[in-house]
């Protein structure tokens, strides 16, 4: 989680790499590495990981998040699509996911929704101005809530 959070993408395919030595199936490396393969560049790749665990983490909203920005960074017109839909189910499962709040603003405004964009910026900087204390930053918290997700019920 540490690499990842530090944008060390090659270090959590190194880490994920030794867990899989371990544990072929551990959920949450698979993760961690699909998200390291989104921030490389392979956002295919990242995609069919995604794909793997979709039903298991149906019910995460940082799955969800995570997800959709691999799609967002795939780029075609069905790959923003399917990021917009992605980035909804996080908000449905956690409207308080200013994350995924703010990609999906971004997202909104490519697409020329403005209306929609400014809608989701400014729930964004609710959520922001409501937030108080410590907490886990953006990212660290969305792969807490993630590995939690991977662990069987």
């Amino acid at each position: 989680k540490v690499h990842a959070n530090c944008g060390a993408a090659a270090s959590v395919l190194q880490d994920c790499q030794a867990i899989f030595e371990l544990e072929a199936e551990h959920c949450f490396a698979h993760l961690l590495q699909a998200y390291a393969l989104t921030q490389l560049g392979r956002a295919g790749e990242a995609l069919k990981v995604y794909a793997r665990f979709a039903e298991l983490l149906k019910a995460s909203a940082a799955f969800h998040y995570l997800r959709a920005l691999a799609h967002q960074q795939a780029g075609g017109a069905e790959d923003r699509l399917a990021a917009e839909t992605a980035f909804s189910l996080a908000l449905e499962l956690d409207p308080q996911c200013r994350e995924a709040l703010q990609a999906r603003a971004e997202l909104r405004l490519a697409a020329g929704n403005e209306t929609g964009s400014r809608g989701d910026r400014e729930a964004a900087e609710r959520i922001q101005a409501a937030r108080s204390g410590p907490g886990l930053p953006g990212l660290l918290q969305l792969l807490d809530d993630l590995q939690r997700a991977c662990k069987p019920k």
